[in-house]
């Protein structure tokens, strides 16, 4: 009876660590509290109000994202924008990306987070999951990919109609 306790623990103990050494790995940040892959970021002061932000972001988002598209959808509570989008990655056809981006506006600030990141191929998994895919060079693109949209966000904002 002590050696299948035994086994049991090593065996836990050993897929554990294979799927943090996975995680470890990956250039996509890991969210300390959820264990998942996510994106966090708070700006620094702007000098913009709260509606100057919400037009900037409002422009951002017609330029990015088409709103009649099945897998897109933006939602306004308050000073919460919350875009659920879909890219698909570069010279892939059959490969995607979605995720949650919940932004929240202030005077001077503005904050995301980029979460519930899905990579959809022959199936949708979440993208912590060995299923989805357990390759460094795809979760590199997909790290670009994101971090380009998240480059283009902060660009706008903080320039406004200047850029």
């Amino acid at each position: 009876m002590m050696h299948r306790t035994t086994l049991i623990v090593i065996s836990f103990l050993f897929i554990s660590t294979g799927m943090f050494a996975q995680k470890k790995n990956s250039p996509i940040p890991l969210d300390s509290i959820t264990n998942k892959y996510a994106y966090h970021y708070v700006s620094d002061s702007i000098e913009a109000n709260k509606t100057e932000l919400a037009d900037r972001l409002g422009k951002w988002i017609a330029q990015n994202y088409n709103e009649e598209d099945k897998n897109t959808s933006i939602e306004i509570e308050d000073d919460t924008y919350m875009i659920h989008g879909r890219d698909q990655m570069q010279g892939k056809s059959s490969r995607f990306v979605e995720y949650d981006l919940t932004l929240d506006l202030k005077d001077n600030k503005y904050r995301y987070k980029m979460t519930d990141l899905q990579y959809i191929v022959s199936g949708r998994y979440a993208l912590e999951d060995k299923r989805a895919t357990d390759k460094k060079r795809d979760l590199e693109e997909i790290d670009s990919m994101l971090r380009k949209i998240m480059k283009s966000l902060d660009t706008h904002m903080k320039t406004g109609d200047d850029w």
